[in-house]
């Protein structure tokens, strides 16, 4: 039995190797959120469009993951300032940081946004007021839209999908219900004017893009086709 009891223990003591060698991913510690939050504060309003002397931005939420190995953390983070309440609505600013931390346990991070300057403030839009709105179900926006458009495209979903499958015959695009907006920007075309770019999200892996137009109020799918996740 001496041996099986030295190849156990040689494979535990090689197990616990391999974890102390491997990444470990984690969220940001309740220190390291309070400065990215100090940060992305003093950042965001260092720009005129965004600052207010009597409602200075303040942070709403912030989603983080931290991926650590030799040494090193590499975070990302999301960062959700104080939206703008409507009655019916909710839109908020939204950035996205990195940050590098080589000190190790206690050290702070260096923190920067992607992209640079005020080009990396986009923002997140709920078709609910903010007490009721969901973080996953927010729709994702290059800049702010008139609450009119986007309550116009919310209601021709149907019409969309409709142009949707015209111009992506392969394909069976199945119920409207299954399909969710996810993200909308806005292009512009010397003949077409100003295209809304829309991503819509059957589940994780499936979605359909669509490039829009409004033509006496009505909506118009000029082109469409599929994407994955991989092509935000």
């Amino acid at each position: 039995m001496r041996p099986l009891v030295t190849f156990f223990s040689g494979l535990l003591m090689l197990f616990v190797v391999t974890l102390t060698h491997t990444s470990e991913v984690r969220t940001l510690t309740p220190t390291e959120e309070s400065q990215l939050r100090d940060f992305a504060e003093q950042w965001i309003n260092r720009f005129s469009v965004m600052r207010s002397e009597r409602f200075p931005i303040d942070v709403w939420r912030i989603e983080s993951s931290v991926y650590e190995e030799d040494g090193v953390a590499n975070a990302h983070a999301d960062v959700v300032f104080r939206p703008a309440a409507t009655r019916r609505h909710c839109l908020a600013p939204h950035v996205q940081f990195v940050g590098t931390s080589r000190g190790g346990a206690g050290s702070q991070f260096k923190w920067e946004t992607v992209p640079q300057g005020a080009s990396a403030i986009a923002f997140r839009f709920w078709f609910d007021s903010c007490d009721a709105a969901e973080p996953g179900e927010a729709v994702h926006l290059g800049q702010v839209l008139d609450f009119d458009v986007l309550n116009k495209i919310r209601g021709a979903r149907e019409t969309i999908m409709d142009g949707i499958r015209e111009h992506y015959e392969s394909r069976d695009v199945g119920a409207v219900s299954e399909w969710e907006l996810e993200s909308i920007d806005i292009h512009y075309s010397p003949d077409d004017g100003v295209i809304y770019h829309l991503r819509y999200f059957q589940n994780r892996y499936s979605g359909l893009w669509a490039n829009v137009v409004f033509e006496a109020q009505q909506v118009r799918v000029i082109d469409s086709g599929p994407l994955s996740r991989g092509s935000i």
